[in-house]
């Protein structure tokens, strides 16, 4: 992750790899398309930041209260995985590709993918706990060659407020928990 400007993939990122579709859409129906997903898109953002809540950050003050919601939690997760993979039967995802994520756009790598200036549709699935995609309005910027595949970039258009700031939350959080992960194992090795 890392701090940059505030164009597609830059700002506070998330990198990972992720499965990721393009799909072309008409500029003109782009509009109606986004209205129709926002309600979808807040529910997937919802539901991830609340499947990502972790016990210890509930509160150290009621530890009775946090070790029964560690123990659901671990048996959520076990029936969150066990559903995944009968939907994956039922409804595969697209590959995942290596993704850079900002709150105002997106970069991956793929064989072929939109030319500039192209409008369309992102579906971008965050969670492997949460089967829905996040469907997002984009307009392509760029298509560069690095090594064997090209890498595409993408303005989030139409994107309200509410939608950015929770997508900005989810992506804080992945980086707040980087950050702890990567100073757990410097002192480890210590």
């Amino acid at each position: 992750m890392a701090e940059i400007g505030a164009g597609p993939g830059q700002g506070l990122v998330l990198v990972d790899s992720l499965p990721l579709r393009w799909g072309p859409a008409d500029p003109d129906t782009v509009a109606a398309e986004v209205l129709r997903h926002h309600d979808h898109n807040e529910e997937v953002l919802r539901v991830i930041a609340a499947l990502e809540e972790t016990p210890a950050e509930l509160g150290e003050e009621h530890q009775p209260l946090a070790q029964e919601m560690a123990r659901l939690d671990v048996k959520l997760n076990v029936l969150l995985g066990l559903v995944g993979q009968l939907l994956l039967v039922h409804f595969p995802l697209p590959p995942r590709r290596a993704v850079r994520l900002s709150p105002f756009g997106v970069e991956w790598a793929a064989d072929c993918g939109p030319q500039p200036g192209e409008t369309g549709t992102i579906e971008l699935w965050l969670s492997s706990r949460c089967p829905k995609p996040l469907v997002l309005a984009a307009r392509a910027e760029s298509a560069a060659d690095v090594d064997l595949a090209c890498r595409y970039a993408a303005r989030f258009t139409l994107l309200t407020e509410s939608l950015r700031d929770r997508l900005e939350k989810i992506i804080f959080r992945h980086h707040r928990r980087s950050v702890a992960l990567t100073r757990r194992r410097t002192q480890s090795s210590e």
